[in-house]
């Protein structure tokens, strides 16, 4: 038996090339099967959207939108989460997080912090035993505060849902903030 080919022979055999073949079409096929059937979501509910918004509710919200209502977004610490606009228009719910839906004005209550911050903050934590609202890492100067306070309406001392890493990751995905390890900053 010669270890060496013919001229013009290839490494692969019939059969091989056939299922690379395959497997780029049944690739493809998912592709664009998923990008065509993936939740599409009725977007006449939104009403109508404020292109011309400089607000971080309608950047994303307009982001969201232009991609028929669903996305995926890239997680700091790996991973991703799949997020989509909630039925009513004004919310949006995620896969990474147990609460049913979030409004859209969570981002202008985070994006007003940072810039009252000087245009970055610690992220904060309500998740651990010890970080109740006003204590731990959910001290009054962390977005974690903020959102217990603001938008939970949770007071000094109350266990409080911590949606930061999901959020920080949609800032980041639409171009408002950078997702630090700890922090978010403005872009």
């Amino acid at each position: 038996m010669s270890n060496h080919r013919r001229e013009g022979s290839s490494p692969f055999s019939r059969t091989s090339a056939i299922a690379v073949i395959d497997t780029i079409s049944v690739t493809a096929i998912f592709f664009i099967y998923s990008f065509y059937t993936k939740d599409v979501i009725n977007m006449k509910f939104c009403g109508d959207i404020n292109r011309n918004s400089a607000k971080a509710s309608d950047i994303i919200k307009n982001k969201l939108y232009d991609n028929r209502g669903t996305s995926t977004v890239a997680l700091k610490n790996g991973g991703y989460c799949r997020i989509s606009i909630a039925e009513n228009g004004n919310c949006f719910v995620s896969d990474k997080l147990s609460t049913n839906k979030i409004d859209f004005c969570i981002f202008d209550i985070i994006v007003d912090f940072l810039k009252e911050q000087g245009g970055q903050a610690s992220k904060g934590m309500g998740r651990g035993k010890d970080d109740k609202v006003g204590y731990g890492k959910c001290g009054e100067k962390t977005i974690m505060y903020q959102i217990a306070t603001k938008y939970y309406g949770k007071t000094v001392g109350e266990s409080t849902f911590d949606p930061v890493f999901v959020l920080a990751a949609m800032l980041e995905w639409a171009g408002i903030a950078e997702n630090g390890r700890g922090y978010i900053k403005l872009i």
